[in-house]
């Protein structure tokens, strides 16, 4: 009988051994699995970190074929581990890279995307940055109640939850849309209130901007000196910033100036000016534009030869980056020629 309840003790000590360690070799053997896919998505966050940093680094270059696939590949790895802030992030580079090269129906439908996400995991102020984003697209698309509309959004949601930058990115970018529609006096008065903020924050890169597109307005309605007088104030405060980039722009805007004047040599000192700036920090696009634009001004003054190089210069560029508009147009300028 002993022999018989020891034996029964045995069995139950047996079981109770079975259920106690099987459980914890289950613990055990999930934390390793925890850990292992904790490490393995840790790894792939720093892959598509990485490439995406490199896509950045493309598209810095204007090397903007290469960076779509750069970004694309880390757009695959932030899917597969779920980063939903990182997917968007990647979704809207994706749309602007489209954007800078024209491909404005594939901007469109990256930047909705990243829209729809930042919306979800409520990131207010990417969804005010992705709708600027997609007003310009509309803008170029000349479909200026949508581009009018995203902006309104944006401006609401900026201003409620009080991003005074975001708010005069947008009042500008308000005013680019009256601008494409020869609404020049509306144009100009949301460019005022974006400078009036701008000079508020004390930010001397958007006061430049701000003065750079009031300059615009006067350019295209014809008051020329007024025009430069408010492209050489963008430009000191561009320098003082140190917005290369910019300064470019200016330079370049300037150069038109003198065009419309008929001061074709102070036109191509200007445009040579914005070309060694643009050369330096790799805006092939601005880069393309700018020797267009010297190709147009020695066509005006009939050295052609000079012309046909600064066109065919520009014809390199465009097609590297595969800037396609800009191609044609460029392509046509050396054809009439």
């Amino acid at each position: 009988m002993h022999f018989f309840i020891f034996k029964y003790f045995n069995i139950i000590a047996a079981i109770l051994l079975i259920f106690t360690i099987q459980p914890l070799y289950s613990l055990q053997a999930k934390t390793l699995i925890s850990a292992q896919v904790s490490l393995l998505k840790s790894n792939n966050k720093k892959e598509a970190d990485r490439l995406y940093k490199q896509g950045v680094n493309e598209y810095q270059n204007s090397q903007f074929q290469q960076a779509l696939i750069t970004f694309q590949k880390a757009l695959a790895i932030y899917q597969k581990i779920a980063s939903f802030s990182d997917v968007a992030k990647c979704l809207r580079t994706i749309g602007n890279t489209h954007y800078q090269i024209s491909n404005y129906s594939q901007a469109l439908n990256s930047l909705n995307q990243a829209l729809i996400i930042y919306r979800d995991i409520g990131n207010s102020q990417k969804v005010v940055y992705t709708l600027n984003t997609l007003g310009a697209v509309y803008n170029q698309l000349s479909q200026y109640s949508q581009a009018i509309n995203s902006y309104q959004q944006a401006l609401v949601i900026s201003q409620k939850i009080n991003d005074r930058k975001a708010t005069l990115i947008t009042l500008n970018n308000i005013g680019t849309i009256y601008q494409s529609q020869s609404q020049y006096d509306e144009a100009i008065k949301y460019y005022y209130q974006s400078f009036k903020i701008s000079k508020e924050i004390g930010d001397s890169e958007y006061i430049g901007a701000s003065l750079n597109n009031i300059g615009i307005i006067y350019d295209l309605t014809g008051k020329y000196y007024q025009a430069i007088d408010f492209y050489q104030q963008s430009l000191a405060f561009t320098k003082s910033a140190k917005n290369l980039k910019e300064q470019g722009q200016i330079l370049n805007n300037i150069g038109l100036v003198y065009h419309s004047l008929g001061q074709y040599d102070a036109a191509l000192k200007y445009y040579q000016q914005a070309l060694a700036i643009r050369k330096k920090v790799s805006d092939r696009v601005g880069e393309g534009r700018t020797l267009h634009n010297i190709g147009f001004t020695y066509s005006n003054k009939k050295q052609y030869f000079r012309a046909i190089s600064s066109y065919q210069q520009a014809i390199v560029v465009f097609r590297t980056i595969g800037k396609q508009s800009s191609l044609g147009n460029s392509l046509n300028n050396i054809g009439y020629k």
